[in-house]
């Protein structure tokens, strides 16, 4: 979204493993770092409490992003020896 960049928290994905649950890759922590990367790229002042409206559209737009990648996105499978 523009020069904004939302910090999230979330596990490590293993590719390797093909029992990885996929359902809760990210969690959306109390205190997130917002960035305004135009003003500030070395991301040193955080901005999510000065614009909450900010952090409300990213989280919805990744929220919608995930939603629609585990629509259109096959199970993982495996190469039998």
């Amino acid at each position: 979204m523009g020069d904004w960049k939302l910090h999230l928290e979330g596990k490590r994905r293993d590719y390797n493993n093909i029992h990885y649950d996929y359902s809760d890759d990210f969690v959306f922590r109390q205190n997130e770092e917002l960035y305004n990367l135009e003003e500030d790229i070395g991301e040193q002042r955080n901005l999510a409490l000065d614009h909450p409206e900010i952090v409300e559209k990213l989280e919805e737009a990744v929220k919608n992003h995930k939603k629609e990648i585990e629509e259109h996105s096959r199970p993982l499978g495996a190469i039998k020896d």
